[in-house]
């Protein structure tokens, strides 16, 4: 398994990994170490096991999984652009829970490179807006003054491009808004490809404010 930079912010599934091989670890730890020297040894030996362990499998073993989807996603769009598009703004949250969507900037940049524009990013934008639009709309529909509150700041927050609290606090919370912002975001990536919507500069957080990015600039 090669050695890879990896990332663990807006990562989920690394942690749940992590946390369940500690929950095994703890348990041998426990049975081995001494009463008396638990308190102190006990969380030591653990960080000492799962720092190297998370360094050297669990991270280089997520990344294959986020390279193996980037390279899927490339197949698909040769083949039907359209549903490759929609593929991907439909599972681009999906992609924010598993924490695997950073595999996709080293793509992107690279058709940022090559062509001149990327369509990752595009879709990924339009992922972000329809799941900050699902907030919105559970801060419309709600009588429950505290997720009212919390639907409007995520939805907020999420047009800037940060999804992270409207997924964990607001729409995968309540599931059927999740599943309404996964699927308008497909039909927006279908409709968008038939238009050739692409990105021409990098966006950072793509979200509503990086829409200009979308508009070609035949002086650069």
């Amino acid at each position: 398994i090669p050695m890879t930079a990896t990332t663990y912010s807006g990562t989920v599934i690394p942690a749940i990994v992590m946390v369940g091989v500690l929950s095994i670890v703890e348990k041998k730890l426990n049975n081995i170490l001494p009463e008396d020297f638990r308190a102190l040894f006990l969380p030591v030996c653990c960080v000492i096991i799962m720092v190297p362990l998370t360094v050297l499998l669990i991270g280089p073993i997520t990344t294959i999984v986020a390279d193996a989807v980037a390279k899927g996603y490339q197949f698909l769009y040769s083949l039907v652009p359209w549903l490759a598009n929609g593929v991907v703004a439909f599972f681009w949250q999906v992609f924010v829970i598993f924490g695997v969507h950073h595999s996709f900037t080293p793509v992107a940049t690279s058709e940022l490179a090559t062509s001149g524009y990327t369509i990752f990013f595009s879709m990924a934008a339009i992922a972000v807006c329809a799941q900050a639009s699902a907030c919105f709309g559970v801060w419309f529909k709600t009588r429950n003054s505290e997720m009212k509150r919390a639907a409007l700041s995520a939805g907020v927050t999420g047009l800037f491009g940060i999804t992270e609290p409207a997924i964990y606090g607001v729409t995968l919370r309540l599931k059927k808004p999740f599943w309404c912002g996964t699927a308008a975001a497909a039909v927006g990536g279908i409709i968008a490809s038939f238009f050739g919507t692409r990105y021409f500069k990098y966006p950072g957080m793509v979200g509503f404010s990086t829409i200009p990015c979308a508009i070609y600039d035949k002086a650069a």
